[in-house]
């Protein structure tokens, strides 16, 4: 640790007696002294001082009445001291040698490491050597105390470019880990290994284990990688509320380069994310991947609930042999489901234990610990050999109990309260019966302001928190409280594990430690909970964007929200900010413009009790409805369509009982389109009944118009054309009636129409569509509806195609108007973010890549994408076409002998699940293929429109 000796020159005589009280320190290697008569005078001593100021770790200020009249300390030392000490990179220790105007100088916040009242020019012989001692030794404390800088401090050897500045600032005096050491490094030599897991419960050290082999990897020039980048989710949530990828998608794409990061849906920006990382030999870390993972108990456990993130990860793991060397290593405490079909091949898994005995006893002498060797053994095993409540446990032993353990302050100490009560949490409970004792009134308030947070907390939040009045019983004790005493409370947190320390002036602790502070505040002092989350919703609305047309700009508001429900203001949360600011009312910006949906599921989740089953009570009862209807829309759209159910059908109820016919429509519409897209038609003819019903009683033209529209659907898939065809022709003539200008169906609904006009593969219906479609993209692109482009453009495709295999002679550019408007509409659903209907785009791109380019990896390519969606959402009508047009790709293209074989495997299955679902608007084209698997009659279907 170099310190910098900061005086006048009148005071030089006490500069010598320091440096000669901290020379023994000096001596044994742990602080370096600087001050300026070390540097040469010369034209460039000024900039010498410069450097060596911005060089120090800390700086010792020697203040005296010729200090604070010196020009040269005033004007050019203490403004670069103190920005720095802004910027949270330097220590403070201020001095005062004789009474002066302290006060009344930029030093009056920061409180002398003495008494302040006793100058040390006042004391006296034995008096003044012991407050010399004293200084020395809390400087030497800190020295030796001083945590390993933060990841971001770290430097980037030549052509590296390294951005790990989001990871927690490494632990102090790690230890052990050799093994798992080694075969990361295996990993990263092993160029067929893409992605790589450290899975282990919370505090077992995976987050210090990824900073060691880092920091070995940082030793050599980061070892052939010529990017390394790294983000942990714990920044921006824990598992308390949902969690979402797309602030690091955001982020990550803009280091790496992308030229429009906010483009696209959050899955398009994965995909380019991805293929980014590919072009370089890269080491990307994931730290704390679990809360954007379905939990233990669900039935999907470990499976990633983010669907950016799962682009991402596969995308990583399944790179082909022209991508250049990469490797993810992620830290999560549930294995990633969504990796099991790579693992052991392009995909890693290390299952992290416990410390071993011996290392367990290491990392307490490490800390600082005393004592006979079987007391530490005894010790480690207590707390269960667990990597944070050793470090607690450490770290208490030596502030607490004067560094050495015994059996039975260890018996004391780590005495659970219950029989399942990790040794962690009993740590904990003993750092707050401590923090309680006198003498420590700004610490326990410090961590009491941890457990308002969920994330990290910014230093402007938390400057808000401690701004007069102050709140009571949570920041009494550090409103008034002066800098040097804050900074030494936080010195002391950091020092004692309880705090991790950080750059910027934020406050940062491991997620067990904050969720530990969350909730004994929550549970014991509810009012104050409350009062200091009612101070942070005050200060985000305040301080944010009022309508952020960003990314960064939403996330203060979306924290917004969190504190409000928190506070209890739930309904203004609601109205004020969600509403109003996020979603600028019925714009919903957010979604519509951004493709946010994982930010908006992680909001939402903060209006309920019991995500998502129980809405808060204080919501009103038509909100509620609201809610529950868009929490489903938002699930759907992740292709999280089997949890997506409960909440449409809740706010269907709620709605029926508010006798809101309208709203009530809406959302039985909406649970017909979800139970199409799941193959249970039988329930989605049902929902579609009573969505007309319910539209009818509302009287609302628009809601009766897409009630038909969704019941013909239904009735489409099912096989049922003539109802069908007559309900669209019903709700075509309503819209007439409604909008007299707008001739044919549009948007999702106008889709519908043209799919089943295209049934046929006639070329005179493919013309009629091309002619509905063209006015429909009209009207979508000038209201900006994402979706409804993305749909226009895929009718297009699909009539455009038809024309191009009938090789019309009047149509010889069909081909390429088809391949243009099929690549605009997968590239438009992507953007739209709807994973439960970008397969339709997909299937149409495979046909076409089938019967007009005769291209079978392409095909292949979109298929397989098909199949992850629909394995992943279970949507049973995409898997049945799968099925069926890779019995059609295998007829038409493969050379292969077994390819009948093949094909018949999969028409079994198509046939299996047309059976299960009533999926009978496919019999056709089985009846097709199971003729020419049995007769080796020559095909007679189109495939997609049968």
């Amino acid at each position: 640790m170099e310190i910098f000796i900061s005086y006048s020159r009148d005071d030089a005589a006490w500069a010598e007696r320091f440096e000669q009280t901290l020379k023994p320190a000096v001596r044994m290697g742990a602080l370096t002294l600087r001050r300026d008569v070390q540097i040469q005078a010369g034209a460039r001593w000024r900039e010498e001082i410069h450097a060596a100021l911005e060089r120090a770790d800390a700086a010792l200020l020697l203040v005296s009445q010729a200090f604070l009249a010196s020009d040269f300390i005033m004007d050019d030392e203490v403004p670069l001291l103190l920005a720095r000490h802004k910027r949270g990179d330097i220590g403070f220790f201020v001095v005062l040698l004789e009474d002066c105007l302290i006060e009344r100088s930029p030093l009056a916040p920061f409180q002398a490491v003495h008494d302040h009242a006793k100058p040390i020019s006042a004391l006296r012989g034995h008096r003044r050597k012991a407050a010399l001692a004293s200084i020395a030794r809390e400087v030497c404390e800190a020295a030796e105390n001083k945590p390993t800088p933060p990841a971001a401090a770290q430097t980037e050897p030549d052509g590296v470019r390294v951005s790990i500045r989001r990871l927690p600032a490494a632990v102090a005096s790690f230890v052990g880990r050799q093994r798992e050491l080694e075969r990361l490094d295996a990993l990263w030599t092993d160029a067929n290994v893409r992605v790589a897991s450290l899975v282990a419960d919370g505090g077992v050290g995976k987050t210090a284990l990824t900073q060691a082999w880092l920091g070995r990897m940082a030793q050599d020039g980061y070892r052939g990688a010529a990017r390394v980048y790294a983000w942990s989710f714990y920044s921006q949530g824990t598992e308390r509320h949902a969690a979402s990828s797309d602030a690091f998608v955001l982020d990550a794409l803009r280091w790496f380069g992308d030229s429009a990061p906010e483009t696209g849906s959050a899955v398009e920006r994965a995909k380019r994310l991805a293929d980014l990382i590919r072009k370089q030999p890269t080491l990307l870390l994931l730290d704390g991947v679990e809360p954007l993972q379905h939990g233990k108990g669900n039935a999907r456990a470990g499976h990633l609930k983010d669907p950016a993130l799962r682009v991402v990860l596969r995308a990583l793991a399944a790179a082909d042999g022209d991508a250049a060397r990469h490797l993810c290593l992620l830290t999560t405490r549930v294995p990633v489901g969504d990796l099991d079909a790579h693992v052991d091949a392009q995909a890693h898994r290390i299952d992290l234990e416990n410390l071993d005995p011996a290392d367990g006893v290491a990392l307490l002498r490490a800390l600082g610990v005393d004592g006979a060797h079987d007391d530490l053994m005894h010790a480690v095993e207590q707390a269960q050999r667990h990597a944070l409540a050793l470090r607690l446990l450490g770290r208490y032993v030596v502030d607490v109990l004067d560094g050495e353990v015994t059996r039975e302050a260890i018996a004391d100490l780590l005495r659970p309260t219950s029989d399942d009560d990790p040794a962690a949490q009993t740590m904990l409970a003993a750092y707050d019966r401590w923090l309680a004792a006198d003498g420590n009134a700004p610490e326990r308030a410090i961590v009491d302001l941890l457990g308002l947070f969920d994330r990290p907390a910014d230093a402007a939040s938390v400057e808000a928190l401690r701004r007069a009045p102050a709140i009571p019983n949570l920041t009494d004790n550090l409103v008034k409280l002066a800098e040097g005493r804050w900074l030494r409370a936080l010195r002391r947190l950091e020092r004692i594990g309880l705090l991790l320390p950080t750059a910027d002036g934020s406050l940062d602790a491991h997620p067990l430690v904050r969720t530990h502070a969350a909730a004994r505040l929550e549970s014991t002092r509810p009012a104050v909970w409350r009062a200091g989350n009612v101070r942070l919703y005050k200060h985000l609305t305040q301080t944010a964007e009022h309508r952020p047309n960003t990314v960064e700009g939403l996330m203060p508001l979306y924290q917004a929200v969190v504190h409000g429900c928190r506070a209890g203001r739930v309904q203004d949360a609601y109205d004020a900010v969600y509403r109003e600011r996020i979603h600028r009312g019925g714009e919903v910006y957010s979604i519509h413009k951004l493709g946010l949906f994982g930010s908006e599921l992680t909001v939402m989740s903060a209006f309920f009790e019991v995500p998502f089953a129980r809405v808060h009570p204080s919501l009103r009862r038509l909100a509620r409805a609201d809610l529950m209807n868009d929490v489903g829309f938002v699930l759907r759209a992740l292709g999280r369509l089997d949890e997506s159910e409960a909440p449409m059908r809740a706010s269907l109820e709620q709605s029926v009982e508010a006798e809101n016919w309208t709203a009530a429509a809406r959302s039985a519409g909406n649970l017909c389109i979800l139970h199409v897209t799941l193959g249970a038609l039988d329930q989605a003819l049902a929902d579609a009944k009573r969505s007309v019903v319910l539209a009818d009683r509302s009287g609302a033209t628009f809601e009766r118009t897409t009630g038909r529209t969704g019941l013909a659907n239904a009735h489409h898939q099912r096989g049922e054309m003539t109802s069908a065809l007559a309900l669209f022709e019903d709700a075509e003539a309503m819209q007439a009636e409604r909008e007299p200008s707008t001739l044919p169906l549009y948007s999702l609904q106008g889709y519908w129409y043209c799919d089943l006009l295209l049934a046929d593969g006639d070329v005179s219906s493919a013309r009629a569509v091309i002619e509905r479609a063209e006015y429909a993209l009209e009207v979508s692109t000038r209201n900006s509806w994402a979706l409804a482009i993305g749909l226009d453009n895929l009718s297009l495709a699909r009539a455009w195609t038809i024309l191009a295999h009938r090789n019309i002679a009047e149509s010889p550019d069909a081909s390429q108007q088809a391949q243009t408007y099929l690549d605009r509409a997968v590239e438009g659903l992507r953007t739209a973010g709807h994973d439960w209907i970008l397969p339709h785009g997909l299937l149409a791109r495979a046909t076409f890549s089938r019967l007009v380019d005769r291209d079978a990896s392409a095909a292949d390519a979109d298929l397989q994408e098909v199949e992850d969606l629909a394995d992943r959402s279970g949507m049973r009508l995409f898997a049945c076409d799968a099925h069926l047009e890779r019995a059609r790709l295998l007829r038409d293209l493969s050379t292969a002998n077994d390819a009948r074989d093949r094909a018949r495997t999969h028409v079994a299955a198509a046939k299996k699940l047309i059976e299960e679902t009533g999926y009978h608007r496919r019999d056709r084209e089985l009846a097709n293929l199971e003729a020419w698997l049995d007769e080796n009659e020559p095909p007679h279907d189109l495939g997609a429109w049968s």
